[in-house]
Parts: C-alpha cells; sequence; structure tokens
C-alpha cells in the first residue's frame, strides 16, 4: 500500500464507523456512573420531558452501583430526561433524535450507539500512515542518512505518535464526532503545550549560546539564528493565551456567544498557531536527532579515500585549531581503520586559498599532513574549492583519475556540526559518501541545528506547506462542526 491510499483508506473506516450507526443507533445506553455517593441509583426515577413521543425508555438496570437507561428513538426532535429521587430532582441529560432515529447524547454530535467507532477509524487511518511513513522513512535512510527529507518524516512521526497516543488515551471515554474532533484539536496543539517549558528554557539557554557565540566569532545574522528561533517558538506557544485573555475582555467583539462567529474564529486562531508551532517542533526535533546522529556516526571501515573540508587558516599558513581538529580526526580515522583490516587510504585536504590566505587550505592541510608522517602518495591535494559543494565536486574529479576502482569508497571529515550538510551536497551530487565529525565548541551546535531546521524548510518547501494546508483545513472543518453542534443545540 502507498501513502496515496490513505485517504481513501481512512474514508472506508468512516464510511463503516458511520454505517454501524445508521443501523444500530437507533437505541442508546446512557450510563451514569458519576452520581453522589449518597444517591442510591434503585431510587432514581427517569421522567421523559417531551412535546410528542421521540424517544422510549426501554431498561432501566443497576450493574455495580452505576445506572444504566436505555432509549429507543421514535421521531426526530429533543426529549429532556429528568431524575428524580424521593426527594427531588437529582440532574438530567438531553437527548437528541435525528434523522433515522439515532440518539446521541447531551450534544447534536455527541455520544451515540458506535459514536467511539468514529475515533477508532481515526486512529486506525492515522495508524496505517505512521507505518507507511515509517516504512519510507527508515527505507529513505538507509539509502542516504544524509537527506532533509529524513527531517521531514522523523518529524511527521513524532507528531503523529504524539496525536495517536492522545486519540488512544481519549478512546477509552467513548464519545462521538464532537468528541473525537475535540481530542484531535487538542491533540494537534497539545506538544506545543506540553513543549512550552522546554521552549522557554531552550530561548534562555539559546540566547546565552548566541551571545557567546557573538563575542568569539563576531556579528552577523547566522549568529543570530538561535535567538530568534527561541523568540518565535516562545511568541508562538505564549499568542494564544494572549490573544484569548484579549478577546476575553474585549468589548467589540463577543466570544461568549456559543450562537456567533466569534469563539469559534478565536479557537480557530489558537489552535491554529498551536497546530503550526507543533509540526514546528517536530520538525526542528527531527533536525537535532539527524544533526547529532550524523555528528556521532563513525563510517565503516572499508573506505579508500577521505576528504578533508577545508576552512579558513591562520594568517601564517598554519592550521586553526577548528580546522586542525579536522584533519587529526581523518588521521585518528585512517588509525582505526590500518588496525581493524589493514587497509590503508589517501587523504584528499580540499579548499583554495581564500582573499585573506597566504596559501591554499588544501595545501595549509597538506603540510600538517606531512607533519604527522603521512607519506606523500597518500594524499592527493585539492586547492580549487571555495565552498563544500565545490569540495566535493572538484575532490571527485582528482580521485576519479586516480582510482583504479570505478566505484571507491569515500568517507569525508568536517567538523561535527557540519556532518549532516555537507553529506547533503555529497548526496545531491549522487556522490556516496559517509562523514565522521570532529569536536568543536558546544555554542556552534545550537546555530547549526537551526541551519539544518531551515535548510529542510526550505527543502522540502512543497511538502511542508502541503501538511500545514491539509492540518489547517481539517481544523476549520473541526471547529465547523463544533460550531454546528452548539447551533444546532
Amino acid at each position: 500500500m502507498k501513502l496515496k491510499h490513505v485517504p481513501l483508506v481512512g474514508l472506508l473506516l468512516i464510511a463503516l464507523a458511520l454505517g454501524f450507526i445508521a443501523l444500530r443507533g437507533q437505541t442508546y445506553t446512557a450510563k451514569l456512573e458519576n452520581l453522589p455517593p449518597t444517591l442510591d441509583p434503585n431510587e432514581i426515577r427517569p421522567v421523559i420531558e417531551q412535546d410528542e413521543e421521540i424517544v422510549t425508555l426501554d431498561r432501566q438496570e443497576v450493574r455495580d452501583g452505576v445506572l444504566y437507561l436505555t432509549f429507543t428513538g421514535k421521531q426526530p426532535g429533543r426529549a429532556w430526561v429528568r431524575l428524580y429521587t424521593i426527594e427531588n430532582v437529582s440532574g438530567g441529560f438531553l437527548l437528541i433524535v435525528h434523522r433515522g432515529n439515532i440518539i446521541t447524547f447531551n450534544e447534536f454530535l455527541g455520544d451515540c450507539t458506535g459514536g467511539s467507532l468514529l475515533m477508532l477509524a481515526v486512529i486506525l487511518t492515522l495508524l496505517l500512515l505512521f507505518v507507511l511513513l515509517l516504512r519510507e522513512y527508515i527505507a529513505s535512510v538507509r539509502e542516504n542518512q544524509y537527506r532533509y527529507r529524513n527531517i521531514l518524516l522523523l518529524g511527521l512521526l513524532v507528531f503523529l505518535a504524539f496525536l495517536e497516543l492522545d486519540l488512544l488515551w481519549s478512546l477509552r471515554l467513548g464519545g462521538g464526532l464532537l468528541q473525537t474532533i475535540q481530542t484531535m484539536l487538542y491533540a494537534m496543539g497539545g506538544f506545543a503545550i506540553v513543549a512550552f517549558p522546554v521552549a522557554f528554557v531552550l530561548s534562555i539557554l539559546v540566547t546565552i549560546s548566541n551571545l557567546d557565540l557573538l563575542r568569539k566569532e563576531g556579528r552577523s545574522w547566522r549568529n543570530l539564528l538561535g535567538f530568534f528561533l527561541g523568540l518565535l517558538l516562545l511568541a508562538g506557544t505564549l499568542f494564544p493565551e494572549l490573544l484569548t485573555r484579549f478577546l476575553q475582555q474585549a468589548t467589540f467583539v463577543n466570544v461568549h456567544n456559543e450562537q456567533s462567529v466569534w469563539p469559534y474564529l478565536e479557537s480557530f486562531v489558537e489552535h491554529g498557531v498551536f497546530l503550526i508551532i507543533t509540526y514546528l517542533e517536530c520538525i526542528l526535533l527531527g533536525a537535532i536527532v539527524h544533526g547529532y546522529k550524523a555528528a556521532r556516526h563513525v563510517p565503516a571501515f572499508d573506505k579508500d579515500y577521505m576528504l578533508i573540508l577545508g576552512c579558513m587558516i591562520r594568517k601564517d599558513g598554519t592550521l586553526t585549531p577548528l580546522l586542525r581538529g579536522r584533519v587529526d580526526r581523518a588521521i585518528e580515522f585512517a588509525k582505526m581503520q590500518k588496525e581493524a583490516t589493514g587497509k590503508d587510504l589517501i587523504f584528499v585536504p580540499s579548499g583554495g586559498q581564500g582573499p585573506n590566505e597566504v596559501i591554499a587550505e588544501a595545501q595549509a592541510m597538506y603540510n600538517y599532513l606531512k607533519e604527522n608522517g603521512i607519506p606523500d602518495e597518500q594524499i592527493l591535494v585539492e586547492d580549487r574549492s571555495r565552498n563544500t559543494y565545490e569540495n566535493f565536486t572538484y575532490s571527485m574529479e582528482l580521485i576519479r583519475e586516480h582510482a583504479k576502482d570505478p566505484d571507491p569508497q569515500i568517507a569525508f571529515s568536517t567538523t561535527n556540526y557540519h556532518v549532516f550538510r555537507s553529506g547533503f551536497y555529497a548526496e545531491k551530487q549522487g556522490i556516496k559518501a559517509e562523514g565522521i565529525g570532529s569536536k568543536t565548541k558546544v555554542y556552534y551546535w545550537v546555530n547549526a541545528y537551526i541551519r539544518e531546521f531551515i535548510a529542510t524548510l526550505r527543502s522540502e518547501w512543497k511538502t511542508h506547506l502541503t501538511v500545514i494546508l491539509v492540518l489547517t483545513a481539517l481544523m476549520l472543518a473541526a471547529i465547523a462542526a463544533e460550531w454546528a453542534s452548539a447551533v444546532f443545540w
């Protein structure tokens, strides 16, 4: 089965649930278990208040201290059921009989016989979607771990898992269409609410980290990415609450009148913001997981070539600590491979000469490799590239000229936070390469994760936009159903 078949399966399951309701919904058993502890269920006498015969009480019984009342619908209409005791009225509820004599409890789209099947249909549909996405995610990661689509798929899986768990927890409560709708509404934004304390703490930590980054690495808009994202997530999480409080006190709209459109418009905005924030948080989580996983990855010990991606060198032509870490990590891997398999590899230091550099970055790395005992026959110097993309382009030209094997095994060494993005550039050129990361300062990580998050949004923007539009449309339909239930009360 493919992803495109999921909507059809979902519609079929919902149709089956509705068919069951149409066949069995003419009777309904009200389960009254939250009665006052001093009240004896056996002493309750239900009285149906109705102008015509809309419902009839077919059976009344008490089991394990719970009162069960079974009704049958006779014709469309509304009937109040008052619960009398010997002393006074102890409560009551509303029964609404629809066309086909289907009974709903207390609400226009309330609980009914078979109503929980609607939620079960939604749960099964989401479960099927989760399984198919998981299968696609596993296949995509196995094929190449440096894809922004992997981040997208993982974010969607986290989002669906949270929604599925919330629905499963609510399934035990039963309920009809309105209960299912409300559960999905609150579940969609629930992740943002649950994550609010984490987002608040992280926004503070990100700000501190960015201040450290600005102090040590200079001012630039890239070094402020973490600060801006922290503020965005925090503002997005606070906005619905602030909006609700403002509208509750506003005089130009009446959000307290359930018959008007205003409370539902406010609900749509509130849940819509939570929905988008929740979705973005899930995608950000996917970016963090894949960025960290790529940084911790150690390639298989079968490599023929090791690309070392360049970065700025010192004014005297020696390596900065950042670049020295990349070369040291490459040498370390070569030693591990030699000890494990006895196989040597060839180093490919890659990087041209920048405007403020006395020699090419590749030449500086070559000098350092020589100082560490690497012979000339194990070094190929690529000194034309100006960025990471060209590192792979020009290095592969050298490798293809040098390699005897038409399909050589390739690894690359870079700073740990840079592994995923570098792997993406390699994959974009059809180069199969595994990355290994060298350690660096913690304050680099925050902006690195956010760059991958932004890159994922940009790379897969059509899919992200489609998902958000579909979720927004579902939310709009859910809010409309809530409004209909209130209007037709």
